[in-house]
């Protein structure tokens, strides 16, 4: 029997790219065994040949952060007991192993067993000196993940931009884009999709500073078109923060906040019914400098069909050079409010975006299996 190990240090459902790729494996391999912490409730329905373990008892992602140390490595410690005994039971061909505190665990489970299986190793979340804790957990994972990649059989990023972080000359280029299994979904939704006068604005992902969120709803004062849907995780001290900008600017009837979507088909269905999705990165922090082909929700938006509003880079203008559904900011107010204001003039002509891009593109699979396949050629 085939089988494939997918192991993700959060809660699997946070990241819809290995959702994509365990929805790939379940067509590959006979059984896909998926293990992540228990930090959410589980909602995604999995293919039948997919079994899902948790590690640890059940906790919020979010009350993490404010745990022990000493909490904090004992969660480690169980999740790489976890690791070691499901390698032990199923003996995998291949294990898929998302960011670099699994890959510290994978290297400390290799002193105790010799392991026999393919190992791809996928960088989803750049760590570096600048965003972890000294001595913390991250840190020595960052520290490893520096020197053990040359140890895994294949080694894949989100984007080309974080190429000069690793001193490795095989890198292959994985893109967080959607799978092609969702365009038929897609389309059937967007198709019935319902003509408005209004300019709906959609933000998904973690709501904080630095996303252009506080200017939408700013231009929301001065455009009377827009409503605007903010959807995502939130820290309290930032949702007090834009109620009451909300409120300042009186645009709470246009102008909603709304829970993490539990389920990725949910969230792309909701994303359907909007004009415009917001992908913007202010923060000059190197996560966000090297986000490029990283950000899934840029490609989330335009396989939903809607116009897509980015950061003036030269890496975007080339990428989306031939699209005209995408345009550019230069993330000032002034800025964001007139190319809304030219998105709104042009509305009408624009019903038809990326119906094309995202099938001949922007999907997943197309990166994900050619990947896949040469490393099943030297099973």
């Amino acid at each position: 029997m085939k089988r494939a190990l997918v192991v993700v240090y959060s809660h699997v459902e946070f990241y819809p790219p290995t959702l994509n790729a365990i929805e790939v494996l379940s067509d590959k391999y006979d059984e896909v065994i998926v293990l992540h912490r228990d930090t959410k409730e589980s909602k995604y329905d999995f293919a039948n040949n997919v079994i899902v373990f948790k590690s640890g008892e059940f906790i919020k992602i979010n009350e993490t952060q404010s745990k022990s140390y000493w909490w904090k490595l004992n969660s480690f410690l169980t999740f790489c007991k976890s690791f070691f005994r499901l390698i032990k039971i199923f003996k995998p061909d291949l294990i898929l192993i998302y960011d670099p505190i699994p890959l510290l665990s994978y290297k400390l489970i290799k002193i105790f067993k010799n392991v026999k299986s393919k190992v791809w190793y996928h960088n989803h979340d750049l760590l570096t000196k600048n965003n972890v804790n000294r001595f913390s957990i991250s840190w020595f994972a960052m520290l490893n993940e520096k020197s053990y990649i040359n140890n895994v059989d294949v080694f894949s990023l989100p984007s080309l931009l974080r190429m000069r972080y690793f001193n490795l000359k095989n890198i292959s280029l994985l893109p967080n884009y959607p799978s092609l299994k969702l365009i038929s979904q897609i389309k059937e939704i967007k198709n019935s999709k319902k003509t408005s006068d209004k300019l709906k604005i959609i933000y998904q992902g973690v709501i904080s500073e630095g996303h252009g969120i506080e200017e939408i709803i700013i231009a929301a004062s001065h455009i009377q078109e827009i409503e605007f849907s903010i959807v995502g995780i939130y820290d309290n001290n930032y949702l007090v923060k834009i109620n009451k900008l909300i409120n300042t600017y009186n645009v709470s009837s246009r102008v909603k906040i709304h829970p993490f979507f539990d389920n990725y088909k949910s969230l792309l269905k909701f994303t359907t019914e909007h004009d415009v999705g917001i992908g913007l990165y202010m923060n000059n922090n190197e996560m966000n400098k090297t986000m490029g082909t990283a950000s899934n929700k840029i490609f989330e938006y335009i396989a939903c069909g809607l116009v897509v509003l980015l950061n003036d880079t030269p890496f975007y203008r080339d990428l989306f050079k031939s699209n005209d559904c995408v345009f550019f900011t230069d993330i000032n107010q002034n800025s964001i409010n007139k190319s809304l204001e030219l998105i709104l003039l042009n509305k009408g002509n624009l019903n038809s975006c990326s119906d094309g891009s995202f099938e001949k593109d922007f999907y997943f699979e197309k990166q994900f299996i050619p990947i896949l396949d040469s490393l099943n050629d030297s099973i």
